[in-house]
């Protein structure tokens, strides 16, 4: 390349460089307002609250669906089979949930969505006694004596 042709792709690139960073000195961005930055964080705790109220609310339903299988009385193995992989379903469940509940404990510490968060730690908590309930009910009762006779008892009533 000879020097008039380095010369005038040096030029060319100058003004290219020049009028992107004038036209971009003369479009001044926005600050935003005091009043503005407030609103944005209030919002982001009501899209933190609206999400932990919606996931609460699975949870419960969740819950609510599984927790029928605790009144079954006539199981067989293929169906103890399927109430076992639910029991490791609930497990991995409560372990996910409870990894997002600590996620919060900064929000928490600053008493920001205290009642969301408190909510859907109950909820967390409901799992796993659902899953104790229906181990108790299918796994561990039905070798408990007392458990037996005390299943009997309720069911001549």
């Amino acid at each position: 390349m000879s020097t008039t042709e380095c010369k005038e792709l040096l030029e060319n690139t100058f003004d290219s460089v020049s009028t992107y960073t004038f036209e971009k000195r003369k479009v001044k961005e926005h600050t935003p307002t005091e009043d503005e930055r407030n609103n944005a964080f209030l919002d982001s705790i009501n899209l933190i609250k609206n999400g932990l109220i919606k996931e609460t609310n699975e949870i419960d339903s969740l819950v609510n669906k599984v927790s029928q299988i605790t009144w079954f009385n006539e199981v067989n193995d293929d169906c103890l089979k399927v109430i076992n992989n639910i029991l490791g379903s609930l497990k991995n469940l409560k372990g996910v949930l409870t990894r997002q509940y600590v996620g919060f404990d900064n929000l928490r510490s600053k008493g920001i969505a205290k009642t969301e968060i408190a909510l859907f730690k109950e909820a967390i908590d409901s799992i796993k006694e659902l899953h104790d309930d229906i181990n108790f009910r299918f796994f561990i009762g039905p070798n408990d004596d007392e458990f037996l006779k005390n299943e009997e008892e309720f069911k001549s009533l």
